[in-house]
């Protein structure tokens, strides 16, 4: 299925066999990506398709690849129960090891001061952006499998497994809790902060709007399993388990359907409104838009 918004600019295919997690940095000139099978590698991957290095140094799974917002320091989480620094100079990588079960998720705040971490034992850990603790969120049940900062860093929302988005008031540590019906997968602020995209094991994609946290009356498509609002907010991508990306426009409309040909995409959006996509397969696409 062609993509109406969106030309392949380069793809890799040889990678590995299970992409886990993708991520861009803020030049949007390299892309970081991490593997299932190859537990402890992480790929640094330049504009056109080259590798520029590997990142070694987990010894389970690599769960979760974010880069810093000012810099090309890349964090990452592992179920090796540890949160990892990588320098962006190939220095030595700063091992934070606050956990006692998998690491799973981590979001960088948008000033990258602070780095939030998340896992199976259902607390979201907040450190600085040298690696120093900061405060320990502990009051959720059921494992966090994703967290992300609000645009203005005054709140944490987290998904959980126990059939829930947590939300954080930083300030106070206090949660506020958004209901589905089985647990959720991920989530996502859009750039304004005012609404939340989550999604569900139950197949439904729940759209929170901050004013009072009502759940708006949105007709996403059913097994959907990754979401992410566009760095502009203008977009909302989502990706289902037939391997389908639909675009939704800021007025929730669907614009765009394209299919990669493998289940249950991962994808990040870069700051030009592109999007980089990894798969089961292995495949590694980085979708330009159209002239």
């Amino acid at each position: 299925m062609e993509s109406k918004l969106f030309d392949i600019k380069w793809a890799l295919a040889d990678l590995s066999d299970q992409i886990g997690n993708v991520d861009s940095n803020t030049a949007g000139n390299k892309v970081a990506a991490c593997f299932k099978p190859n537990i402890e590698v992480i790929h640094v991957i330049g504009e056109y398709g080259n590798i520029l290095k590997k990142l070694t140094g987990h010894r389970k799974r690599v769960t979760c690849i974010r880069f810093h917002p000012q810099t090309d320091m890349v964090a990452s989480t592992s179920e090796d129960t540890t949160v990892r620094l990588w320098a962006p100079d190939g220095g030595p990588d700063r091992r934070i090891s606050y956990f006692r079960k998998p690491a799973l998720w981590l979001d960088w705040s948008k000033d990258g001061n602070f780095l939030a971490s998340c896992g199976e034992e259902g607390s979201v850990l907040v450190c600085d952006k040298g690696g120093n603790f900061v405060c320990d969120l502990r009051n959720a049940e059921g494992a966090l499998r994703s967290v992300k900062w609000s645009p203005d860093s005054y709140f944490l929302a987290a998904a959980s497994d126990n059939d829930a988005v947590y939300v954080w008031n930083i300030r106070e540590q206090n949660a506020l809790l958004l209901k589905h019906t089985a647990p959720v997968r991920t989530i996502d602020w859009d750039p304004s902060g005012r609404t939340i995209v989550s999604v569900s094991e139950d197949g439904k994609t729940g759209l929170w709007k901050a004013d009072g946290w009502e759940l708006t009356d949105f007709s996403a498509q059913a097994d959907v399993v990754f979401g992410e609002f566009s760095k502009d907010g203008q977009y909302l991508a989502l990706g289902d388990r037939q391997g389908n990306i639909y675009i939704y426009d800021s007025e929730l409309r669907n614009i765009d359907t394209f299919n990669i040909g493998e289940s249950s995409p991962t994808f990040a959006w870069k700051s030009g409104g592109e999007l980089i996509t990894g798969a089961p397969g292995g495949k590694l696409s980085y979708l330009a838009a159209k002239a």
